[in-house]
């Protein structure tokens, strides 16, 4: 597994005020590393249950105002 770990910077896109500034560094920052966390477990997950698992980063699509608080990788059904 090549996955670069998340740094104390990363958490920091969390303090950064309105949703645009937020969201351009989520989606920099911490989506490429989500997705690539939920990559390799999804195939290692799958082949240990044997049911097939797909990633979904959460992509904050219907945010209008508030920036998201946190962020998530999840099993896609």
């Amino acid at each position: 597994m090549n996955i670069a770990g998340f740094s104390a910077d990363d958490f920091d896109v969390f303090k950064i005020d309105g949703l645009e500034p937020r969201m351009d560094a989520l989606k920099e920052r911490i989506q490429p590393k989500l997705q690539a966390l939920g990559e390799h477990f999804s195939q290692q997950l799958s082949v240990m249950t044997g049911d097939e698992m797909h990633p979904h980063v959460a992509k904050h699509a219907r945010r209008t105002v508030n920036p998201p608080n946190d962020t998530w990788v999840v099993r896609k059904i």
